[in-house]
């Protein structure tokens, strides 16, 4: 590993003595050997944190925790701006808590070297959808087969209404947003419902809530379609759906079941254990 009083060289040399396709192979095995997590201090929802993997504070950039090999003054500077590009074009952790931040994520400078995410290839996004609900059962949720990144917590996600969800989306569909193609999104709705507490309770009051959530639920889907089509259309994107239910229990919405009525979701979600 290099001294740090070394680091400044050999990035400057990196960068003046190396064409652009040998300094991405540098990149790209520098980007290799590095943890990820190296990085993310650039956004509190995929931020690394001892006690929970997200950062207190949305949308607090910590400089102390950037790597060296990006730090003004310790590298070349165009040496951290190719670095930041390549993080951007290969990193598939990025996602938003809040559905309506989509755009002003994809227009950030995080790492204040010149370039957003939007002058890049984007190759996934995550985006979680809360969809209400008055149960607050809580688990901690770091199942190794979800959909979305390890440090995503879909329990503080927020609300966002159905007729908005498509404007949402919107950023990832303008002419200029480059998107990787097979572009991955995933979407993850999430309540606090529980199917096994509705049916220890039983009770008009708790399958009103649960036809609340699920039209809800509905709606949001419905909400979902033109934007699955647009870029599908856009770059062949590779778009996931799950349905989150109190942080314990995750189902992958397929396509035939988009159009289900809300009586058809009772039916598939009093299984679920």
């Amino acid at each position: 590993m290099l001294r740090l009083s070394r680091l400044l060289d050999f990035t400057t040399l990196v960068h003046e003595k190396l064409p652009r396709e040998l300094r991405d192979m540098v990149y790209d095995h520098l980007y290799d050997v590095m943890d990820p997590f190296d990085f993310l201090s650039i956004t509190s929802t995929v931020a690394y944190n001892d006690k929970d993997c997200v950062r207190p504070g949305d949308g607090v950039k910590v400089k102390e925790y950037w790597p060296c090999l990006i730090t003004p003054g310790m590298v070349h500077p165009h040496f951290a701006k190719e670095m930041v590009e390549t993080f951007y074009e290969h990193y598939e952790g990025f996602a938003v808590l809040d559905a309506t931040n989509i755009g002003a994520m994809l227009e950030t400078d995080f790492f204040e070297t010149g370039g957003r995410i939007s002058d890049h290839m984007l190759p996934a996004l995550s985006v979680c959808i809360h969809l209400g609900g008055d149960y607050k059962f809580f688990v901690n949720f770091r199942d190794s087969h979800s959909i979305l990144p390890a440090c995503v917590d879909p329990r503080k996600s927020h609300y966002i209404d159905p007729s908005d969800v498509a404007g949402c989306f919107a950023p990832l569909l303008r002419n200029g947003q480059r998107l990787a193609p097979g572009f991955n999104l995933a979407i993850v709705l999430h309540t606090e419902w529980v199917p096994d507490r509705w049916r220890l309770r039983g009770g008009t009051a708790e399958r009103k809530v649960m036809e609340e959530v699920i039209e809800t639920f509905r709606s949001v889907l419905q909400a979902c379609k033109p934007v699955i089509s647009g870029l599908e259309e856009k770059c062949h994107a590779q778009i996931r759906i799950g349905l989150n239910l109190g942080g314990d229990s995750e189902m992958v919405v397929h396509e035939g079941q988009m159009d289900l009525s809300v009586d058809e979701w009772v039916r598939i979600l009093e299984q679920l254990r």
